[in-house]
């Protein structure tokens, strides 16, 4: 249909050629030949209407295909479809080609009809038959025609939409191809950054978490083991069934289950401590166990007596057990390797916060930049300088770039933390929240309600209480033994600021010569601490006072300031007055609790934490306030001799 279009069309060219010829350059007389012109005329539009037709019926029938096809979802392109469509744009611009043929031919023989005219040729008019358009003049009219309406209008939005609908598709299959050579990408790269399985990265990584983990469910096993021994047979008199063997395999699965041997490869501080509430649970869990169970596994009758008892070595064992287990393993285990990837500010702060893990290693920093642009980088650091674990300052890494170092480091093999300083300001007692998909983290509100308050009194009196009945002795020997190396006091009493900023005399044994407050002034040229006033080598301190520092029995007298409400057994650390000036802003609000003998501050070493830390330090404390786990923490410290 289209050949024959264009041979009407091409008729009607030649025939106006033929005339151009005759009448260019001269003037003559001519007849026209009505039958040739009006022959190829009928002939052309007979044509040109067909064509017409079936293009129009073409694209009509892809646009309602089209309309179809993409109402509410998008469906792949059908270049069969688009094109067979998509042809009626040239058939138009070759139909109006043909029109101006056809009516200049018309003219033409209207014009030499019968009547026979001198007529001059037209060149611009040939040139728009023959499908040549006239060149305009440099200067155009600025007054816009209005555009001829279309006789065929659904015809005309029927390839609109075809044209459209192509180049939709043909963009969507660019950008497809585009997706699928990143995909391709992305799939190389990830196969380029994994580490070897026998590269010493990840030799040393993998021998680490096992040694760990064999190490806490081997002290899990003998704790239960020793546990139900002791409890039943030595105290309670009963004897154990070899059936016992088989349910103490059961806290290790009940460990197992709780994550209690996954932790360990997640953090770098292994501490047994933060475990705590999780080994309560097991301990319950199994003793229950072992109390249905008991015809079953014990001969006679045990009491509830010895269930008590049972669950108290559990809960004291698994503790003791594991924090042996990790002692052990740290002296086995190789150090552990990391890298920071953020700013140099930040890793100065890390490396000395990692001087207290011995088995830690912060061998350097780089630039996130450095790495997000191209992650084969990061297992290029890692083999060269033996990296197991990765440290990511999201601070200077924006969220896509965070995702994306995530997951690099995931594939290398590597260990991922994050230091996010938004957390810094509300602790770790943040709550994730899964809401459809987006994770909100709740934040503890500040401050203690009305029955956390009464707790925590309650908790202070019980353990002073005990603490002093305790303590009573070696309080009573340290005072002789002060009474007898210097000359003074056995008390020292000093004037520090309480809650809401009211004073109070806190006590504590005497370490230093007598009126070693005097010389304070002359010796703050050898302060060693921001905001607060230490010395190392205090040449106040006397030599029993030394030993009694380090040991922490001089601060045992402040029991009868938590007796009397002026202090508490964990809280913020009380502050002498010039120190406490130093104190400002939101950084006051840590004066809503009682001062405690003992805090974050303490384990963290008092002398060594500057007091814009400390500040911020006692006020996650209140935020996130947790007595018993701190006081355990204390006790460690002091073990180790670590007391200032």
């Amino acid at each position: 249909m289209q050949r024959g279009h264009r041979r009407g069309v091409t008729q009607i060219l030649d025939y106006g050629d033929k005339l151009g010829d005759s009448t260019n350059g001269q003037r003559a007389r001519r007849r026209s030949d009505p039958a040739g012109a009006n022959g190829a005329v009928e002939v052309a539009a007979r044509e040109a209407r067909e064509s017409r037709e079936a293009a129009a019926g073409d694209a009509l029938d892809y646009g309602v295909e089209l309309a179809a096809s993409t109402n509410g979802h998008r469906r792949r392109f059908d270049p069969a479809a688009a094109n067979g469509a998509v042809e009626v744009a040239p058939q138009e611009a070759e139909e109006v080609s043909a029109g101006d043929a056809l009516d200049y031919g018309a003219e033409l023989g209207e014009s030499t009809n019968g009547h026979p005219p001198r007529r001059r040729f037209d060149p611009a008019a040939a040139n728009g038959a023959n499908g040549v358009a006239p060149q305009e003049p440099e200067e155009t009219s600025v007054v816009d025609e209005p555009a001829a309406r279309s006789p065929f209008p659904l015809m005309d939005r029927a390839v609109q939409a075809a044209v459209s609908a192509e180049a939709h598709a043909g963009s969507y299959a660019v950008n497809a191809y585009s997706d699928a050579l990143e995909l391709r990408r992305r799939h190389r790269t990830a196969h380029r950054i994994v580490l070897d399985s026998d590269s010493e990265a990840v030799r040393d990584g993998r021998r680490r978490e096992r040694i760990y983990r064999r190490m806490l469910v081997a002290a899990d096993a003998i704790t239960a083991a020793g546990a139900g021994l002791v409890a039943i047979e030595v105290l309670g008199g009963y004897q154990l069934r070899a059936l016992y063997l088989l349910v103490v395999p059961l806290i290790v699965l009940g460990a197992k289950v709780g994550g209690l041997y996954d932790k360990d490869e997640l953090v770098i501080d292994h501490s047994t401590v933060n475990e705590l509430p999780r080994l309560l649970n097991l301990a319950t869990m199994f003793a229950l166990l072992v109390w249905i169970a008991r015809h079953y596994v014990v001969l006679g009758a045990p009491t509830t007596r010895n269930l008590l008892t049972l669950w108290a070595l559990l809960a004291a064992g698994l503790v003791v057990g594991r924090s042996i287990a990790r002692k052990l393993a740290r002296r086995v285990a190789p150090v552990e390797r990391c890298l920071l990837v953020g700013r140099r500010a930040v890793f100065q702060r890390l490396e000395d916060k990692f001087r207290a893990f011995p088995r830690v290693s912060l061998v350097g920093v780089v630039r996130t930049t450095a790495i997000a642009s191209d992650p084969t980088k990061l297992r290029e650091i890692a083999e060269r300088d033996n990296i197991q674990r990765i440290i990511i300052d999201t601070d200077a890494t924006a969220a896509a770039a965070t995702l994306e170092l995530v997951r690099a480091a995931n594939a290398t093999g590597l260990q991922v933390s994050l230091l996010p300083s938004m957390l810094g300001a509300v602790g770790g007692s943040v709550v994730f929240d899964d809401i459809g998909g987006l994770m909100l983290m709740g934040v503890p509100r500040f401050g203690l309600s009305r029955s956390s308050k009464a707790l925590k009194r309650t908790f202070d009196l019980v353990g002073a209480s005990a603490g002093l009945v305790v303590a009573a002795p070696l309080m009573a020997l340290s005072a002789i033994a002060i009474k007898l190396s210097s000359r003074g006091p056995v008390l020292f009493r000093q004037t520090r600021i309480g809650r809401d900023g009211s004073p109070f005399k806190m006590l504590k044994l005497r370490t230093m010569i007598d009126g070693a407050d005097a010389l304070k002034d002359s010796l703050r040229g050898d302060n060693e601490a921001d905001g607060l006033f230490k010395i190392d080598d205090d040449p106040r301190i006397t030599r029993v006072g030394k030993r009694l520092r380090r040991s922490g029995v001089d601060e045992l007298p402040q029991l009868f300031n938590v007796l009397a409400g002026s202090m508490s057994l964990v809280g913020p650390r009380p502050l002498v007055i010039d120190e406490d000036d130093n104190v400002t802003g939101f950084d006051r609000d840590r004066l809503a609790l009682t001062p405690g003998i003992t805090g974050r501050w303490q384990t963290l070493g008092a002398a060594r934490v500057p007091l814009a830390e400390m500040v911020k330090i006692d006020y996650l404390y209140i935020a996130n306030w947790s007595d018993f786990k701190i006081v355990l923490e204390t006790i460690g410290y002091l073990a180790r001799g670590r007391g200032q």
